[in-house]
């Protein structure tokens, strides 16, 4: 499951949807801002595709219904919508989801770090 999200890319979406997904997204984090963070601006491709990677679109803007009825501040990032996502529908828990993405930076990381030893 998560190597899915982490992997996912705008491309990956039908336009439409994408599209919508960054409304909602950027609508709630102007509704329920985040410290410092009145004016935010809107998500991009890759953080927006990774949460709709996360379960059908219907059960996502649930989610976002639920956080509006919650009453729920945003987070400092977009970063943040994809972890409650997680934790809510698949029960991954964010120490979970920091874990995987930080095994994935050493993978990508990894061949540059290689390339740069073969150079020398």
């Amino acid at each position: 499951m998560l190597d899915r999200v982490l992997a996912a890319r705008p491309k990956h979406f039908q336009e439409q949807t994408l599209q919508e997904a960054k409304r909602w997204l950027h609508g709630y984090a102007a509704k329920f801002p985040a410290p410092g963070s009145e004016h935010p601006h809107p998500p991009d491709g890759a953080v927006t595709a990774q949460f709709l990677a996360i379960a059908p679109w219907p059960r996502l803007l649930g989610v976002i219904y639920d956080l509006m009825a919650e009453r729920k501040q945003c987070g400092q990032s977009y970063q943040w919508f994809v972890t409650v996502a997680l934790q809510r529908v698949h029960g991954i828990q964010p120490d979970q989801l920091k874990a995987a993405r930080a095994e994935l930076k050493l993978v990508r990381g990894a061949p540059r770090a290689l390339a740069a030893s073969n150079k020398l």
